[in-house]
């Protein structure tokens, strides 16, 4: 499926796509051929948030490589609450959501 954000063309395969909805798309202001797409869905019991990393081919379309993590939540709000954040968010604030410490 061919999708247009902020002017942006991005392709994703179906199956990714497959009860999902786009949450954003971000260019990385380092390198303007790489991008990051945040898609949720919704399980019995939680919400899911997974990030791909996009690639522009030669066309300028942009494709997912892989997916770069996940994150659940029970509720809606509280994923579009760490959807607003996440721009934000420091490389260390991910990788600190991304690994969380467990106490022993």
């Amino acid at each position: 499926m061919d999708n247009s954000n902020h002017g942006l063309s991005v392709v994703f395969p179906n199956d990714i796509l497959k009860n999902k909805k786009i949450e954003f798309v971000t260019l990385s202001p380092i390198d303007g051929r790489i991008a990051v797409s945040a898609l949720s869905g919704k399980t019995k019991s939680k919400y899911i948030l997974r990030l791909y990393q996009l690639t522009r081919r030669e066309d300028g379309k942009l494709f997912p490589t892989h997916e770069i993590g996940a994150f659940s939540f029970y509720t809606r709000k509280q994923l579009n609450d760490f959807v607003d954040k996440l721009p934000k968010m420091s490389a260390i604030e991910i990788l600190m959501v991304l690994n969380p410490f467990s106490s022993i």
